[in-house]
């Protein structure tokens, strides 16, 4: 959901680590697709002895690398191919049981890993042999195809495909640039402050979930959980209920802004600067300079004098003030401080006190 509420009527801003071998620890724990790449936390063996798997490798090329180097290799299957036989490879342990003879269990997301050379004293890293890393080790193809089409890939979204698990393009879930695109079967959609890879659908029937829609208001449909469905946020602009300093608001990105100008109130994209928005046009809040939200264009224009200004119209430009006769009708009018200073003579002081504005001669008999 977006961010705690704005009250804008007149525009007021009303890793843990966890490791058993001393060698280090990723910054993402297992269970949440991060870039694990082996040899950074223990196991328990059960069920299997310590060993190589039988699994065969099916790497692509390169030289052996280091834990964390990167990918060592340049290109991956488009998809796992599960071997007759996981050894259980990729199976989940809870308590310590469901692992079998190829086999342990890494006890940090309670999944089945391949077994690995206990007198290495670390998991396999990342290598040219073995470039498939979850889990906190890495693998080779056929123990990475047992791991992700067992109930284990479903913890780690990088499952999605060899190539995310192979670090060579990002997966579902992932932040994603210009410059870090997705892999194939997923689109780069801005979440509001940052960009995820996303799997774009047509149909819920498409989703795991049944859900396919517009999650993040951008116009693009991707699979959710099936929640945005059941309880869909607010887009932009429409009515929306304001958070509290412990609960987001129901917008699907930006703030929820109060205000009595309909072009203000509702679900609003936040932003800082006019090139935040696709407006062209950031409103600020009246007690910020740097935090604001976007707005129509006509915004972040100016009336100049005998131009319509007031609700649901630009601000008059500088040297000029809005004013009406009733409580509809507003313009600008052109500042003046003598009757010198406009062309028709005529300076009248505002009922407000706040200034002078050149008016028609009609007005100064």
């Amino acid at each position: 959901m977006g961010r705690l509420s704005r009250d804008v009527t007149g525009i007021s801003l009303a890793i843990s680590c966890f490791t058993l071998f001393p060698l280090g620890c990723s910054e993402t724990e297992a269970g949440d697709g991060g870039d694990e790449t082996g040899g950074s936390s223990g196991t328990a063996t059960t069920g299997g002895a310590s060993g190589t798997s039988g699994a065969s490798g099916s790497a692509t090329g390169g030289s052996s690398g280091t834990a964390g180097s990167g990918p060592p290799i340049t290109s991956a299957p488009p998809a796992w191919v599960r071997p007759a036989q996981c050894g259980g490879v990729g199976n989940l342990c809870p308590n310590l049981s469901g692992c079998a003879e190829l086999s342990t269990c890494q006890l940090e997301g309670n999944v089945c890993i391949p077994s690995f050379d206990a007198d290495a004293g670390r998991l396999p890293s990342r290598s040219a042999e073995t470039p498939y890393c979850a889990a906190y080790t890495c693998m080779t193809f056929d123990q990475a195809s047992c791991f992700c089409t067992g109930e284990a890939g479903a913890k780690y979204p990088d499952c999605s495909s060899p190539s995310a698990l192979a670090g060579l393009c990002n997966g579902e879930g992932r932040t994603c640039t210009a410059s870090t695109p997705c892999c194939a079967g997923f689109s780069c959609v801005d979440r509001g402050g940052f960009s995820a890879c996303e799997r774009p659908c047509t149909t819920g029937a498409e989703c795991e979930t049944g859900c396919c829609t517009d999650r993040w208001d951008t116009g693009t449909l991707t699979c959710a959980d099936a929640d945005a469905c059941e309880n869909p946020c607010r887009k932009q602009g429409e009515t929306c209920t304001p958070g509290t300093s412990t609960t987001p608001n129901d917008c699907c990105q930006g703030s929820c802004v109060e205000s009595t100008n309909p072009d203000f109130s509702g679900c609003r994209r936040d932003c800082a600067t006019n090139a935040d928005c696709d407006t062209g046009c950031c409103q600020l809040y009246s007690d910020s300079t740097t935090r604001g939200f976007c707005a129509a264009p006509l915004y972040c224009t100016c009336s100049p004098p005998g131009g319509a200004c007031g609700p649901q119209n630009p601000d008059c430009c500088e040297g000029a003030t809005c004013a009406g006769f009733d409580e509809t009708d507003f313009s600008c009018y052109e500042d003046c401080t003598q009757p010198s200073d406009c062309a028709t003579n005529c300076c009248v002081p505002l009922s407000s006190g706040n200034g002078s504005i050149c008016l028609g001669p009609e007005y100064c008999p």
